[in-house]
């Protein structure tokens, strides 16, 4: 099995995550937005990221996901999270999870970050399908699914987690084709 590369656009990178970057996303994971999105259990300390990243490699190694620390190419800095997830056994259908550390949003990173992966992923994994869900109402994520070729496929209810409580799940498809019968 091959090493997860890194891919660059020059203007962000995907890279492995090293040991290095636990103290940077032990501080993004404890941002609000993160948290309310993803529905993050706090309190997520420096072990756990530890942990996170130490399982990374084996986690692709198994097929079980793709796990990419986003960074600056020119500064090293930390930018945010993209992660293609084994959604259904062997990678058949890829679920792409991302998030965008806080002084960076507003800058496209994660529309730049998706643009870059989607192809990588029909190359090397080569699913079914490639999926993306999301809370409803996180429309700047939605913005980026769809700046990036996603179609909302359905809206499951209460199939997600909301500050608390039970909310809907966006779920969208990358490339579907839609027709009018």
């Amino acid at each position: 099995m091959t090493a997860l590369p890194t891919l660059t656009d020059g203007v962000i990178a995907l890279r492995p995550w090293a040991l290095d970057d636990a103290a940077d996303l032990t501080r993004e994971i404890q941002d609000a937005d993160v948290v309310r999105w993803l529905n993050i259990t706090l309190p997520y300390t420096t072990d756990d990221a530890r942990l996170f990243i130490a399982a990374a490699d084996e986690r692709w190694q198994e097929r079980g996901g793709a796990h990419f620390a986003i960074t600056s190419p020119a500064t090293g800095a930390f930018l945010g999270y993209l992660g293609a997830l084994d959604a259904e056994r062997r990678m058949s259908v890829v679920e792409i999870v991302y998030w965008v550390a806080a002084p960076a949003r507003g800058n496209g990173v994660a529309t730049a970050a998706l643009k870059l992966v989607l192809p990588w992923i029909q190359e090397e994994i080569a699913p079914e399908r490639i999926e993306l869900g999301m809370v409803a109402g996180n429309d700047a994520s939605a913005r980026v699914a769809e700046r990036n070729g996603f179609v909302l496929r359905e809206i499951v209810p209460d199939a997600a987690t909301l500050d608390g409580g039970a909310a809907d799940e966006r779920i969208y498809e990358f490339g579907l084709l839609t027709t009018d019968d």
